[in-house]
């Protein structure tokens, strides 16, 4: 921000953006478990453990079980 207004009000230049197309979204293949998961944590059912000290708060993975236990819903996982 400081950059952009010495720019600006010291050099009176102008900024324009330019965008260079050099990026892409990654991990947007989300299974309808995953999907599933995201919804009960939302929705405060599942939750996601922090360490003993509450320094970290996401020490334990939500597993497929965890799902079908507290969502009561049958989850299909592809073999690979």
């Amino acid at each position: 921000e400081l950059i952009g207004k010495y720019i600006k009000e010291v050099k009176k230049g102008v900024i324009e953006p330019q965008i260079s197309n050099n990026w892409k979204l990654t991990g947007t293949n989300w299974r309808a478990e995953d999907h599933a998961a995201a919804k009960l944590v939302n929705d405060n059912v599942l939750t996601i453990s922090a360490s003993e000290d509450g320094r970290t708060p996401n020490v334990k993975s939500i597993t497929t079980e965890d799902i079908k236990e507290k969502a009561k819903i049958t989850v299909k996982v592809k073999e690979k």
